[in-house]
């Protein structure tokens, strides 16, 4: 069922970006939303696609018509919402089966759940490395902005790389624990 549901997500992703229709667009945006509040969804990264969406609206506006612009953003929006639901009700490693699933036609199918289950562990464990960097930074007076993360690379890079492959290595070890080869 969760199979089904997942493929059923993507049709729709691909789907809505062919919609031309603005009033269902709208529709499918507060049915998203009611949809959310009533699971009760936490919206943590909910600033960061608002300020990426808003970056694409205001780039677009310069490209294309008002009524595009704004079709985009919100076409983005209920393929966020509709993401949050699919996160919310499946595991990841139900997600890693479901696209395995969908390369049906291939030998390895279980070669592809391990590397999207690995992909999607990789996740949170990139966002963990980045904040405890940025404390040890900030504890060390060193100010941590865009600037210097840019221009100064050795300095976040060094740690961050290191930490990474020493976490990558233990996901490694669980995985071969529990019979991944």
């Amino acid at each position: 069922m969760k199979t089904f549901l997942f493929m059923l997500f993507i049709l729709f992703s691909f789907g809505i970006y062919f919609l031309n229709n603005s009033i269902i667009l709208f529709l499918l945006f507060f049915l998203s939303l009611l949809l959310l509040i009533s699971f009760k969804i936490n919206f943590t990264g909910l600033k960061g696609f608002l300020i990426f969406t808003l970056f694409t609206v205001i780039i677009n506006l310069f490209f294309t018509s008002y009524q595009e612009a704004m079709g985009i953003g919100i076409r983005l929006f209920i393929i966020y919402f509709f993401t949050l639901l699919i996160s919310f009700y499946m595991s990841n490693r139900e997600i890693a089966k479901s696209i395995a699933k969908l390369f049906f036609f291939l030998k390895n199918k279980q070669d592809i759940e391990i590397i999207i289950s690995i992909t999607l562990s990789l996740i949170p464990i990139f966002i963990n490395e980045v904040k405890e960097i940025k404390k040890v930074l900030i504890s060390k007076n060193f100010p941590f902005t865009f600037k210097n993360a840019f221009f100064k690379p050795s300095i976040f890079l060094n740690t961050f790389l290191t930490n990474l492959f020493r976490r990558i290595k233990e996901l490694e070890k669980t995985l071969q624990s529990k019979n991944y080869q």
